[in-house]
């Protein structure tokens, strides 16, 4: 992505001081200069931001740079508790647990699972049957 993107500003660039070259041949070309001059000041301030969130740009310490390596673990800690406030509350994992049927689920998965037929299926029945062969032994 970085050779497309850089490649592309390049493209713009070239189009614009060609355009900005031929410009008295035609008024038209006026708009296209003002496309590529846009297109490059955007493509630049694009990687400009992006840069600056995970490194200091052209290895300069400008402030609010180098935002995320920064604050990494407040990230971090800020995303588990947002997990953990929002996605993994007891109410609703048991509601969801609930409405889950696992053993129709692999019963179905064993008849006709998705994928690679032979191999997953024959893998999921010997896996299935050595679980079940490990209970009984534990219950004699």
């Amino acid at each position: 992505m970085k050779i497309i993107a850089t490649g592309m500003l390049v493209v713009m660039a070239i189009i614009y001081f060609t355009s900005k070259s031929y410009e008295a041949v035609h008024p038209a070309l006026g708009f296209v200069r003002a496309f590529a001059e846009a297109a490059m000041v955007g493509g630049l301030a694009d990687w400009f931001a992006v840069t600056a969130l995970f490194r200091h740009p052209m290895g300069l310490p400008i402030p609010h740079t180098a935002i995320i390596p920064r604050n990494k673990d407040r990230i971090g800690d800020t995303l588990a508790n947002f997990l953990k406030n929002n996605f993994l509350i007891s109410q609703l994992v048991a509601q969801r647990m609930r409405n889950v049927d696992l053993a129709s689920g692999i019963g179905r998965f064993l008849k006709s699972p998705s994928g690679e037929e032979g191999r997953l299926k024959s893998g999921a029945s010997r896996l299935l049957g050595d679980a079940i062969a490990s209970l009984d032994k534990d219950r004699l």
